[in-house]
């Protein structure tokens, strides 16, 4: 039985054109508060910004069947 996977993103362009006016912190935050899409991967595999401080980012992801 076939199996199928959707993913839904963003501009990848507009992200990085925040990038180059913001700090890396500053985008990350961006990116975790949904103000900017965060990378086209990041939504293909289920990965989701938890926390970010200065010299800490903590990300989450769900393993799914997918990901075997």
């Amino acid at each position: 039985m076939d199996r199928t996977h959707t993913a839904t993103w963003g501009d990848p362009a507009i992200s990085m054109r925040a990038a180059m006016s913001l700090s890396g912190i500053e985008w990350l935050r961006a990116m975790m508060r949904g103000e900017i899409p965060g990378p086209p991967l990041a939504y293909l595999i289920g990965m989701k910004l938890l926390e970010i401080e200065e010299g800490s980012v903590i990300v989450t992801l769900t393993p799914a069947e997918y990901h075997y």
